[in-house]
């Protein structure tokens, strides 16, 4: 499931990074579509065996603190990697910046 779920993501997010241009000003919706599949995906494989095993096998409070933990080291690197990227790059963000990170 999880394998499966990692080459879907790949493929989805293949085809909305080298066909961003022509996806977002000629189908929009093709490409909410397709981004949303991303979704699907990451759910349907990663994030079920990431969530569902742990929740089954470690006591609850270990699974409560632990992710929080988790879950505020995420957001800290988020914001760190969203505010410091331009000041690392020199450049500031640009719809040419997201069409490369896309």
């Amino acid at each position: 499931v999880q394998m499966q779920g990692y080459v879907n993501m790949i493929v989805w997010f293949g085809i909305c990074g080298f066909c961003y241009n022509y996806l977002k000003t000629n189908m929009p919706f093709m490409f909410l579509a397709v981004y949303g599949l991303t979704f699907f995906f990451s759910n349907f494989g990663p994030n079920l065996t990431t969530y569902v095993i742990p929740g089954e096998i470690f006591p609850t409070q270990a699974k409560a603190t632990l992710h929080g933990m988790s879950a505020a080291s995420g957001k800290l690197g988020a914001f760190l990697g969203a505010s410091c990227m331009p000041w690392i790059s020199g450049q500031p963000v640009t719809g040419a910046g997201i069409e490369r990170v896309m």
